[in-house]
């Protein structure tokens, strides 16, 4: 299984950064693409992805891998923190 996990948010308003992995502990996922309103970025090859210009709120953050199916996790951004619901996992 796939993990979206390790969601964190920057010292700045409105970005929200991270990193996807292979299951709790599995290697970090390089391509993965990680969307929020409408936003994309495409994790390197550590997995790490960051969004900027995100507005506050509530936001649904979806991860897709190939072979994978599409994983949601429920964050609330404000102005320099982050709320995190419990990370899904992409199954095959």
């Amino acid at each position: 299984a796939v993990s979206a996990t390790d969601v964190v948010v920057t010292g700045e308003a409105g970005t929200l950064s991270g990193q996807v992995r292979e299951g709790a502990g599995g290697v970090y996922l390089a391509g993965a693409v990680v969307r929020v309103d409408g936003r994309q970025a495409v994790t390197d090859r550590e997995g790490r992805f960051r969004l900027t210009g995100l507005s506050p709120g509530r936001k649904t953050v979806t991860v897709d891998f190939v072979g994978y199916r599409p994983a949601e996790l429920s964050v609330e951004l404000g102005a320099a923190a982050v709320m995190i619901a419990p990370p899904p996992s992409l199954r095959t």
